[in-house]
């Protein structure tokens, strides 16, 4: 990199891996996870879903375009659901207590 630049890579996702839909242990998996929830949170962010992510994986030549609409989508958006409930609530209760404090 250039020595003007203070570049600082993105942190790791802290989501854990799903001990679940493994495949098979004879297959190389080419996953990275950490993308893959950052990729899925972009899209629900956007209000998309798992096609829309395909069509973009496709598009940029990703691997598992053709995988991604009907399963790691769904995989993924399992494994972060709670992750992302247990933030929702923790915001929504230090809202109330901010709004309870000021009235």
């Amino acid at each position: 990199m250039c020595n003007w630049i203070d570049y600082q890579g993105p942190s790791p996702a802290d989501v854990p891996q799903p001990s679940t839909h493994q495949g098979s242990a004879l297959i190389v998996q080419n996953v990275d996870f950490e993308a893959n929830v950052l990729f899925v949170l972009a899209f629900l962010t956007s209000g998309d879903g798992g096609g829309k992510a395909g069509l973009a994986c496709g598009m940029l030549g990703l691997p598992n375009s053709t995988t991604m609409a009907p399963m790691s989508f769904n995989i993924v958006e399992e494994c972060i659901g709670s992750v992302l409930q247990q933030h929702a609530d923790d915001i929504v209760k230090a809202n109330l207590v901010k709004e309870v404090r000021q009235c």
